[in-house]
């Protein structure tokens, strides 16, 4: 398994992978990627934050498969990492 780690200068956009298998949509997309720190948040329990607010938009929609979305993060030991959906219209 090779790795890669981000040089200082690059945004996550550029290290992050998405991968869209053909069929997905019935429509070619473009996926636009930004991101933002994460200044503050009211987690419940031990979370803690390991990379900025990622920010995927294709349009909006449904795919009829699987879309794989790859964020590089330093996880702790002895802990894991999970992703989070966050709408912020309804907060």
């Amino acid at each position: 398994m090779k790795r890669r780690i981000a040089k200082e200068s690059e945004g996550i956009e550029q290290i992050m992978k998405i991968e869209v298998p053909e069929g997905a949509y019935g429509d070619a997309r473009t996926f636009a990627v930004s991101h933002r720190p994460i200044l503050a948040a009211a987690f419940a329990g031990d979370q803690n934050v390991v990379s900025p607010l990622i920010t995927i938009d294709n349009g909006g929609g449904y795919a009829d498969r699987i879309i794989s979305v790859t964020i590089p993060a330093r996880v702790p030991d002895d802990h894991f990492a999970m992703a989070f959906y966050y709408d912020e219209s309804a907060g």
